[in-house]
């Protein structure tokens, strides 16, 4: 994943804010063409890299002294200066790249990238002012994702210049994606939260059976989801009748889950009955490949999980070619250290 999605996903799951010294007015990290990057946007991956560096296997939280942990056989001072500074490269890179192919953000993504930085930057602003990142350079780093997909998108769309075929895009869709209606038959006691006892979950186990046999026999699906939420209604709980796609349930192969694997498994069209620890579930798996509207919805991820290693790869390589401005008097000025003793 690019590390500015990384980083602008950290803001959501950060448990430590950062302070480090103000930047100086006029100031820059670095420049690339007509880019320059502020600052502000350097101390931000450097925190990011340090958010990042403390969720790594090799950073132990027991040490006495943080600044003796080595992640990927870098000290922590270096690691958080060395990524933080390849991730403003790419910064500018993105930002390069996408003056170069004259392209714009839609007014949907900058609205986007506007309230998201605007909703996170009210409850932020007095640790990142702290840290010497403005407002601007905050917005920029949000608005510089959007950017990173746009350019996604038009090396790979089918006008682009590296479209994806067809075929290899709907392989990959039924093979790692799959649609499912179920009867859900719970294993737990609502009044204790805990499992039903032997006897019980042998009851429940049966009309399970039940259920299948009567799908076996051609009953439809959505009447027995409708039968069996009637059965199991609390008193004064309206149900009502689902039919067409509104009992579809969506679910990936990276799901990983007893029943994900059962659905996987299961042919389309055959009635099946799986189990894990909290269900009994009766299903039906359907053809994904007829459902245009859900491909169609997915298309950008499936671009992506098709593409995005080798777009990493095509942004590094850029990277490593750019000639760059470092302004590294300016970047001295930021010391990881600082990233901790104001926490």
């Amino acid at each position: 994943m690019n590390i500015l999605k990384k980083a602008a996903a950290g803001i959501i799951a950060a448990t430590m804010l950062l302070s480090v010294a103000g930047c100086s007015k006029g100031n820059y990290a670095l420049k690339l063409g007509d880019v320059t990057v502020s600052p502000g946007v350097y101390v931000y991956l450097q925190t990011a890299a340090l958010n990042e560096a403390q969720s790594s296997e090799d950073y132990d939280a027991e040490l006495k002294n943080i600044w003796d942990n080595k992640i990927d056989g870098l000290s922590l001072k270096d690691y958080i200066n060395d990524k933080a500074l390849e991730n403003t490269k790419q910064y500018a890179v993105v930002e390069d790249w996408f003056n170069e192919k004259g392209l714009t953000l839609s007014e949907d993504d900058l609205a986007n990238a506007d309230a998201y930085a605007d909703y996170y930057w009210e409850y932020y602003s007095e640790y990142y002012e702290a840290l010497g990142i403005s407002e601007d350079s905050f917005k920029n780093v949000m608005t510089n994702n959007y950017k990173y997909q746009d350019l996604f998108m038009d090396y790979y769309s089918p006008d682009g210049e590296n479209a994806i075929p067809e075929d290899e895009l709907r392989q990959y869709y039924t093979e790692n994606y799959a649609q499912y209606k179920a009867i859900s038959i719970s294993k737990i006691d609502p009044e204790t939260s805990t499992a039903y006892d032997d006897d019980t979950l042998t009851v429940l186990e049966q009309k399970a059976n039940d259920y299948l046999s009567r799908l076996q026999s051609g009953e439809d699906i959505d009447k027995l989801i409708y039968e069996y939420a009637l059965e199991n209604a609390k008193e004064g709980e309206e149900v009502t009748l689902a039919e067409g796609d509104e009992n579809l349930q969506n679910v990936e192969l990276s799901a990983e889950s007893k029943l994900s694997n059962a659905v996987f498994d299961a042919e389309a069209g055959t009635p099946t009955l799986a189990s894990d620890d909290n269900y009994y579930y009766v299903f039906i798996r359907y053809d994904v490949s007829e459902n245009e509207e859900y491909y169609d919805s997915l298309l950008e991820t499936l671009m992506y999980n098709c593409r995005s290693e080798e777009f990493e790869d095509l942004l590094a390589e850029k990277t490593a070619n750019a000639k760059f401005d470092i302004n590294t008097g300016e970047l001295k000025k930021y010391k990881p250290k600082k990233l901790v003793d104001e926490q």
